[in-house]
């Protein structure tokens, strides 16, 4: 044997931010929870030997449902809480991410919201 030991590489960081973009999404009071859950379950996709693209399919999905999540959570009194545009997200994720990323969330997050049922 060589001798090395193999590196264990954690959360992808653009999943992790992609997570944090969702749980902006939701009411202030559901925030952490929610927060915590995720990063718990992205963990563990990374520890399981998760490439970066399942991470990053991972926070995409939770990205393109944080309004059916916080519709479910508030029913009605999530419709009070102020949730971004399409647009809104879009020139988020183009500042934080690359322009590529940007194009791909735009389309999870407009085919999330078209086929939304409320």
């Amino acid at each position: 044997m060589s001798g090395r030991t193999r590196r264990t590489r954690g959360p992808a960081p653009t999943a992790g931010r992609l997570l944090a973009v969702a749980t902006r999404l939701l009411p202030p009071a559901d925030r952490a929870r929610y927060l915590e859950e995720f990063s718990a379950e992205l963990a563990g996709i990374a520890e399981g030997g998760g490439s970066r693209r399942a991470q990053v399919a991972y926070a995409a999905r939770q990205l393109a449902s944080a309004r059916r999540l916080r519709t479910e959570r508030h029913g009605a009194l999530g419709a009070a809480v102020h949730v971004p545009t399409v647009a809104g997200i879009v020139v988020f994720v183009a500042a934080a991410f690359s322009v590529g990323a940007a194009v791909i969330l735009t389309f999870a997050v407009i085919t999330a919201v078209i086929s939304s049922p409320d």
